[in-house]
């Protein structure tokens, strides 16, 4: 079987611009994404929240607004901010953003924040989607079942428990992540564009039939919300769909 990349499967074209929201991954799909359509294409990566400053390996360019570094539109990966700020993370207005979107063959935007943490609820401001999206693509790694409800895990956990009904120090079920994914206050809450979810961790047959049984119950409760559903494992560099 032919290896697949995530390009191919979301169908990119030129022109796209990706917002990824969600927990447990988001940063590694976007370099991974921009590393893939980068060939003879430029690719703009930044963020509307904030993003750890990239390593050496993961852009081949970087332009802050409020330094004097020169701008350089040219084949490669270009990572644009404003500024760094005191916790070493990138900084980027929406402002920014739009202004130099134009300029580039895709546009890739981590577009939330989960501190690291592997599932997240959502604030009233989250997430914070760029009006140019065309595509959001909300990341949820499936080794998050059976983990336990607290503050450790969850990322925002006052607003989870609200979105989920999921009591403190349970375990994390498949319910708990439908309602993630389709109540209207979840993942794709703000989303504009093709609606495409992507299951990280898939890495045996038990976490691939865990992600099939996600789907199939997410299907049966709204089988039109999501554009399409991919699952893989960003680690391994595999990737595959699976509706």
């Amino acid at each position: 079987m032919r290896k697949l990349g995530i390009k191919e499967l979301l169908k990119l074209k030129k022109g796209d611009v990706v917002s990824i929201v969600g927990s447990g991954g988001k940063t590694s799909f976007m370099y991974e994404l921009a590393k893939e359509c980068s060939f003879n294409s430029k690719v703009l990566v930044t963020t509307s929240t904030k993003i750890e400053k990239p390593k050496a390996n993961e852009v081949d360019y970087e332009f802050y607004t409020t330094k004097s570094n020169e701008f350089r539109n040219n084949n490669g990966i270009t990572l644009i901010g404003d500024y760094i700020n005191m916790e070493n993370k990138v900084v980027c207005s929406e402002d920014t953003m739009k202004n130099y979107i134009e300029k580039f063959d895709y546009t890739l935007i981590e577009s939330d924040g989960s501190k690291r943490k592997p599932l997240k609820g959502w604030s009233n401001n989250e997430p914070v989607i760029l009006s140019k999206t065309t595509k959001t693509v909300g990341i949820i790694p499936v080794t998050v079942l059976d983990l336990e409800v607290n503050y450790k895990n969850i990322h925002r956990l006052k607003e989870f428990k609200k979105l989920t009904n999921a009591k403190e120090q349970e375990k994390v079920t498949l319910d708990h992540l439908i309602e993630i994914v389709i109540n209207p206050n979840g993942l794709f809450k703000n989303s504009i564009g093709q609606r495409i979810l992507f299951l990280n961790c898939i890495e045996d047959e038990k976490h691939e039939e865990l992600a099939r049984n996600l789907l199939e119950k997410i299907s049966r409760e709204n089988n039109k919300f999501l554009n399409k559903v991919l699952g893989g494992s960003i680690r391994n560099s595999v990737f595959f769909e699976l509706n």
